[in-house]
């Protein structure tokens, strides 16, 4: 075996996944066995032993997004467009009420 950096990818139906892992040999050999709680893991459904079949068998398909986060996202994103075409100049705001300031005071 060899040290170092490893790259594992998982693809299923909900996606892939990228997972990195630093590998160290000695660190893995100062440990050996099954961590002693596993059976308590498995007995609270924590963790389930591999099998491969679960993966084959079909997958749920993700719930359906939704409306009402699509619809502020939406409405977020005109905001957003609206208020970069309307191109405000800020400094002119300034001026206006500067002189409306002017005009209450007198």
């Amino acid at each position: 075996m060899f040290d170092g950096l490893l790259t594992g990818v998982v693809t299923t139906a909900q996606g892939t996944q990228r997972q990195l892992h630093l590998r160290h040999v000695a660190a893995e050999d100062e440990s050996y066995g099954t961590q002693p709680l596993l059976p308590a893991w498995q007995a609270a459904g924590l963790v389930a032993p591999w099998n491969p079949a679960r993966l084959a068998g079909g997958v749920a398909p993700p719930p359906p997004p939704d409306r009402s986060l699509l619809m502020l996202a939406l409405l977020l994103f005109l905001a957003a467009v609206l208020v970069d075409r309307l191109r405000v100049d800020v400094a002119a705001i300034g001026r206006r009420l500067g002189a409306l300031r002017r005009r209450g005071a007198a």
